[in-house]
C-alpha cells in the first residue's frame, strides 16, 4: 500500500525507487536495498538504495551476474564467491531481484537482501507476482507523469512554460474580474544574452537563466505566477493589492535591481541588464492574447531605447512599432542613395580664441520631403 501510494505522489523514477528502498528497509528483516538503472529511452542513468549509498557498493554486481527477465529469489550460496561476502557483511541470507521494465524493455533491476533464509509460499506470491507486477505498472505511470511535466514545466528552470501560463493567466483574469482586481502582467529579457552563451558557454548561460528564474520567482511570491517563454525571455503576473501605477512601477524597479544583482559561478563574475514591458489589467485590455501582445510591444520599446530600463505599455506604442518596421526599409534605401546630410560644428575656446573640438551632426533628407530629425531614426 505504502509502495502504491509512492507511485500516485512521485513523477521521478529515482524519488520513486529510492522510497521503495526505504519502505523495505523499515521491515525488521530486510538488510538492504539498492537499484540500478542505465540510460535508456531518456532516462537517464539512476542509482541509489538503502543504507545510504549501498547501491554503489554494489553496481558492478549487476554487470557480473546475468539476470533473468523475471523476478528471482537467490540464497547467497548461489551469488559468485566475489560478492557473497560483500552480502554476508550486511547479514544477507536471501537476495530478491526485480527487473525494471520500460515500455517492455529492460533498464535496470532492484535487489532487495533479506536477512531469512527461506520465504513463505504467501510471501513468495506477493513479492514476485503482485509487487512485480505494481512495480511495471509503476514506472510506466511515472514515465507518463513526467513527460507530462514536461510540457508544463521548463526542464532547465522548473518554472511553467508559456503555454502553461497563458492557461495560468486566463484562469487568473476569471478570478480578477469577479473580485474586482487589478493585475500587472509583464515580460522581461536579458540584454545581449548571446554574448554571455558566446563569451562563456551555454552551460553558465543555462545557471543565469535558473539563477534569474528563481530571483524572480522569489520576488513575485504568492502574489501572481512567473514563467520561462522562448530564448532568455521570462513572463509574469502580479496582483497590483490596491497600489497605484507609480508605487507598482517602483516596485518594478526594486525587483530588476535585485535580478540584475552580480552573479557569481565557477569564479565568473557576470553582470547583467533587463529589458522589461508591462501592462495593466483590466485597464489596458481584458484578454491573455492582447495583454501579452501589449507587454511585448512595450518590451520591444524597452530594447529600441537601448535596453536596461522598465516601459509600461502606451497606445501610441503601436503606432511606434509600426513607423519603426516601416522606416527600417526606407534606411537602407537612403544609405544607398546618399540621403544623409554631414554637418560639421566646431567647438570655440573663447579665451583663446582657437577651435579646441567640434561634433559632426548627420540629418536625413529624402528627397520632395523636409528634415528627418536624428531622433527618429538614429
Amino acid at each position: 500500500y505504502k509502495i502504491q501510494e509512492v507511485s500516485l505522489t512521485t513523477s521521478e523514477i529515482e524519488e520513486y525507487l529510492n522510497q521503495i528502498c526505504q519502505n523495505f528497509i523499515e521491515l525488521p528483516s530486510i538488510k538492504i536495498a539498492f537499484f540500478r538503472v542505465y540510460s535508456f529511452f531518456g532516462i537517464p542513468e539512476l542509482s541509489g538504495g538503502r543504507p545510504e549509498n549501498v547501491g554503489e557498493k554494489f553496481f558492478s554486481f549487476l554487470e557480473e551476474e546475468l539476470w533473468e527477465d523475471t523476478p528471482l529469489i537467490l540464497k547467497t550460496e548461489r551469488i559468485s564467491p566475489n560478492w557473497r561476502k560483500e552480502f554476508e557483511k550486511f547479514g544477507v541470507k536471501l537476495l530478491i531481484y526485480f527487473p525494471l521494465f520500460f515500455r517492455d524493455t529492460k533498464i535496470g533491476g532492484l535487489f532487495i537482501g533479506s536477512a531469512e533464509k527461506e520465504l513463505f509460499e504467501w510471501e513468495e506470491i506477493v513479492l514476485l507476482e503482485d509487487f512485480f507486477n505494481l512495480l511495471s505498472f509503476s514506472l510506466e505511470l511515472i514515465s507518463e507523469k513526467s513527460q507530462k511535466r514536461e510540457i508544463l514545466f521548463d526542464t532547465l528552470t522548473q518554472l511553467p512554460t508559456e503555454g502553461y501560463f497563458k492557461f495560468l493567466l486566463e484562469k487568473r483574469l476569471e478570478e480578477a474580474r469577479f473580485k474586482g482586481e487589478e493585475l500587472v502582467i509583464g515580460i522581461i529579457d536579458i540584454d545581449k544574452f548571446s554574448h554571455i552563451n558566446q563569451v562563456f558557454g551555454y552551460g553558465v548561460g543555462d545557471e543565469v537563466l535558473k539563477i534569474l528564474g528563481k530571483r524572480l520567482k522569489e520576488f513575485v511570491g504568492k502574489k501572481g505566477e512567473v514563467a520561462r517563454s522562448y530564448g532568455s525571455g521570462f513572463l509574469f503576473f502580479l496582483n497590483l493589492e490596491h497600489l497605484s501605477k507609480k508605487q507598482v512601477i517602483e516596485q518594478l524597479d526594486i525587483m530588476k535591481e535585485n535580478l540584475c544583482n552580480e552573479i557569481n559561478l565557477k569564479k565568473v563574475e557576470i553582470e547583467l541588464t533587463i529589458s522589461v514591458g508591462i501592462t495593466f489589467f483590466p485597464e489596458d485590455g481584458e484578454q491573455p492574447s492582447v495583454l501579452l501582445k501589449q507587454a511585448e510591444t512595450a518590451l520591444k520599446e524597452a530594447k529600441r531605447l537601448g535596453g536596461n530600463r522598465i516601459i509600461v505599455f502606451q497606445k501610441d506604442l503601436h503606432k511606434k512599432a509600426r513607423e519603426y518596421l516601416l522606416l527600417l526599409p526606407r534606411l537602407k534605401k537612403a544609405l544607398q542613395n546618399d540621403e544623409f546630410i554631414f554637418y560639421c560644428q566646431p567647438r570655440i575656446d573663447v579665451k583663446q580664441k582657437k577651435v579646441c573640438g567640434g561634433e559632426i551632426l548627420v540629418r536625413w533628407k529624402p528627397p520632395g520631403e523636409d528634415i528627418v530629425s536624428p531622433r527618429k531614426f538614429i
